[in-house]
């Protein structure tokens, strides 16, 4: 069981700087957008931005499932 917790425990940190990354990336868009000359390129920087945001939602989802996996595994120790 604690060998599985360390697992999550990884997993979780892993998820966590990808989360980090995703909102560098998430930012970056948002100043490209910003600086856009072109409302076309501006329309697809915000499609960009948009997937970003969907891909943050998703590994924001992820984290809570494994921080509640880690709490089931270490209440199932005690």
């Amino acid at each position: 069981m604690r060998e599985n917790i360390s697992k999550l425990e990884d997993r979780l940190e892993r998820l966590k700087r990808a989360l980090d990354r995703r909102r560098s990336n998430l930012a970056r868009l948002e100043a490209m957008r910003d600086s856009a000359r072109s409302d076309s390129y501006r329309k697809r920087i915000d499609d960009w931005i948009e997937e970003e945001r969907s891909r943050i939602a998703e590994i924001e989802g992820k984290i809570e499932q494994v921080e509640a996996w880690i709490s089931e595994a270490r209440d199932k120790l005690r």
